[in-house]
């Protein structure tokens, strides 16, 4: 029992001082991207040039925005579970400004898109205080908190954003978010293994990855990675085994085969965004010094060899079908 013990205490204190290791930032974006991209666009060098002005023509690049936080947040609503109307829409469109004024900020040096920001994430920590709805509340949970995270990532250095302010936002990630994010994963609520798609597993792998690194606590990152890593006893749709499902051999494949993605045979939509989610996971988890890519013989890359090709197909039949319905050659 004594050894037992010991043992317990030991892991216990590596996961202590691995919470110190955390790079920040270290979501989607490093210090070093950041600051190549200045240099970048202060030299005019393209693409990042014109990139960076076309980023300066979005609606949400704008000191004039208005924050609109309400006390809950409602995804499938006007149901048996939530009689309020949808409003997620204000959550999305706040955390995308909040993210893209910390992007100007990181990149013109200009503190008035630090304080639109930082100004946008106080106003929903203060106000916000659940997520509800049907099961759709689950993708809230993953997308949205996932998005906060990560403008709140690129703002956490900024000397204008009060440490209090800061302690309160992370804590309101950890209150509103995490709880919900992992009870997700953990509950599915109540159904079977393989009954959602996996795109809800992802967002919300995702989610409870950035909470960790923002946060600074390695026991929920490491729980949020062990779904995309392990879960080899289930078939959820997120994890690495069960999202890329089945190879096929094709030596047009970057190894000699492809690997159908679980969202693959549902829609285009659907198909585009797992890719888009898997590549955020691993790339953040690659800006934290864990090669998720490489995981199970480099399976998430024929993955998304398999689902690019269809991208591809899809837009040139789009092409061909506008031109044929507007009389074009």
């Amino acid at each position: 029992m004594k050894k037992r013990y010991l043992i317990v205490m030991t892991l216990c204190s590596s996961l202590w001082l691995n919470a110190q290791n955390f790079i920040h930032p270290g979501m989607l974006h490093t210090q070093a991207d950041l600051d190549r991209t200045k240099a970048k666009v202060e030299a005019g060098e393209e693409p990042w040039a014109s990139a960076y002005r076309k980023l300066l023509t979005s609606p949400h690049v704008s000191l004039d925005w208005k924050a609109a936080p309400v006390e809950k947040i409602v995804r499938g609503g006007r149901t048996i579970w939530e009689p309020d109307p949808d409003n997620y829409q204000l959550a999305y469109r706040d955390a995308a400004t909040a993210y893209q004024c910390a992007l100007v900020w990181h990149i013109s040096g200009d503190k008035a898109y630090a304080d639109k920001s930082v100004q946008i994430l106080n106003a929903w920590a203060k106000t916000c205080k659940k997520v509800s709805g049907d099961t759709n509340a689950c993708l809230a949970y993953g997308l949205y908190g996932y998005q906060f995270a990560n403008a709140a990532e690129l703002m956490r250095g900024y000397p204008g954003w009060d440490a209090t302010d800061f302690g309160r936002f992370k804590e309101w990630m950890l209150k509103v978010w995490y709880h919900g994010v992992i009870g997700f994963l953990q509950g599915r609520n109540g159904t079977q293994d393989d009954h959602y798609w996996s795109n809800w597993g992802l967002c919300n792998v995702l989610c409870a990855m950035s909470i960790g690194i923002l946060c600074d606590d390695v026991f929920i990152y490491n729980q949020a990675t062990e779904y995309y890593k392990y879960m080899e006893d289930h078939r959820y749709g997120e994890s690495l085994h069960h999202l890329v499902w089945k190879l096929h051999p094709d030596e047009r494949g970057p190894f000699g085969y492809f690997g159908q993605m679980q969202e693959s045979n549902r829609d285009q939509g659907h198909a585009e965004m797992a890719l888009a989610l898997a590549a955020d996971l691993c790339g953040t988890g690659r800006n934290q010094g864990d090669d998720f890519y490489a995981l199970m013989d480099d399976r998430i890359v024929c993955g998304f060899e398999y689902v690019t090709p269809i991208i591809r197909e899809w837009m040139i039949c789009r092409t061909v079908l506008i031109r044929i319905a507007t009389g074009l050659s």
